[in-house]
């Protein structure tokens, strides 16, 4: 085998190449996991602002919990209110 420096260079960069897609990985099931998740991260997803999420919480549109001063959006309503945003967006943009 050689043992060239180009080699040995490929070697590291693919190592380092199989750490960082790893991570990414790990991350995404992180993400997929979640079983509530924030007005912040539900107004990222929908294009919403969080002080609209955060409406839609209190005015039941959304299906939340609180807990203290913080709402928890479970998963399925996460799942639910994002699909039902995304499609009707692409439903505006047609006509």
């Amino acid at each position: 085998m050689d043992n060239s420096p180009q080699n040995e260079n490929l070697i590291v960069s693919l190592h380092g190449k199989v750490d960082r897609l790893n991570a990414d990985v790990r991350l995404l099931i992180e993400q997929n996991l979640k079983d509530y998740y924030s007005p912040r991260e539900v107004g990222e997803k929908t294009g919403f602002t969080k002080r609209m999420i955060l409406n839609y919480c209190n005015d039941g549109t959304i299906k939340a919990e609180k807990v203290g001063n913080s709402w928890r959006i479970p998963r399925a309503e996460y799942l639910s209110f994002t699909e039902s945003k995304s499609s009707t967006q692409m439903n505006s943009s047609d006509g």
